[in-house]
């Protein structure tokens, strides 16, 4: 029996929208087979927009069965996220053996035609296991006009900066990475947009974004820090449209309109464009080439040096 855990633990057959959140930690009830997001568990034939979400925190340990989502854990049927904005979110899901899911939005999308358009994630995932993204862990989704700063610790296969596992059915384009990936698994099934080398249509990473503490060199559309300062690089490169507020963008991510495109999302904070480093204390060597060393993490620390 599957057990639903979040704000709301389960949100069907409805509409939430206007929804400004600061300040809050989840450590559910350690049950297995659980669905724990920061706003609901899970959600079917429901439409999530105009949301603030904002130093959210979500810790799990040694549960059998989890399916995690900064806002929604598990969605089903036609789910619909839009004008979301999610800033110093804090994921950390240890001793979980077995998930479908665990990402920054949307934990698991199972069997169902979803939108997730215009939205903006901010944090860093901790876990051991994979199927994990920034954006989404695994499913079948329509995904737009994103940007996923999000630093990610794993260790599975389907670790990707913007999705983890996806189909053939899934459609993503004009969305962006900003952010680091360690995955202490040597796994082919793994990349700065997504776990199964699936790579959409016009996405794009940060110049600086790095995998295992090497910089991403197999993925040729990045932008720079300069490049990200300026607007037209979101209207005409990334082809995002007028839900986002470009007055403000000088090493800052731009703010986020509300659905109808007429005010700002309320509790917004700057959000830096920065180079987060990784320290790490020893590796094993793997495997090593002319071109690129791979390593196994035994230890390691995590800096990050975000200001919001």
């Amino acid at each position: 029996k599957s057990v639903y855990q979040g704000i709301i633990g389960t949100a069907n057959d409805c509409t939430i929208e206007n929804v400004n959140i600061d300040g809050l930690k989840i450590t559910p009830v350690q049950f297995n087979n659980s669905n724990v997001g920061g706003l609901t568990g899970y959600a079917r034939n429901a439409i999530f927009k105009n949301i603030t979400l904002n130093n959210a925190e979500i810790v799990v340990n040694g549960i059998k069965g989890l399916n995690l989502g900064g806002l929604i854990a598990q969605a089903n049927g036609n789910v619909e996220t839009q004008n979301i904005y999610m800033n110093n979110l804090k994921i950390k899901a240890k001793g979980v053996n077995q998930t479908n899911g665990i990402a920054g939005v949307i934990g698991f999308n199972n069997n169902s035609d979803k939108k997730l358009k215009n939205i903006v994630v901010n944090g860093k995932i901790e876990t051991d296991i994979g199927n994990v993204g920034g954006v989404i862990g695994k499913g079948y989704d329509v995904l737009e006009n994103i940007i996923a700063n999000v630093d990610i610790i794993a260790d599975g296969d389907f670790v990707g900066g913007i999705a983890g596992s996806i189909t053939a059915d899934t459609k993503f384009k004009n969305n962006i990475y900003i952010g680091n990936i360690i995955n202490k698994k040597d796994t082919s099934y793994i990349g700065a947009i997504s776990g199964v080398k699936k790579d959409g249509t016009n996405n794009y990473i940060y110049e600086k974004n790095k995998i295992n503490g090497i910089k991403v060199t197999d993925y040729k559309k990045e932008l720079t820090k300069e490049q990200l300062s300026e607007e037209d690089t979101y209207t005409k490169i990334l082809n995002f449209d007028d839900s986002y507020n470009y007055d403000e963008i000088n090493n800052k991510l731009p703010l986020l309109k509300n659905f109808n495109k007429t005010d700002l999302l309320p509790n917004q904070k700057p959000i830096y464009i920065e180079n987060e480093e990784f320290s790490i204390k020893s590796v094993d060597t793997l495997r090593e080439d002319g071109n690129r060393l791979k390593i196994r993490i035994e230890n390691w620390i995590l800096y990050i040096q975000m200001r919001t």
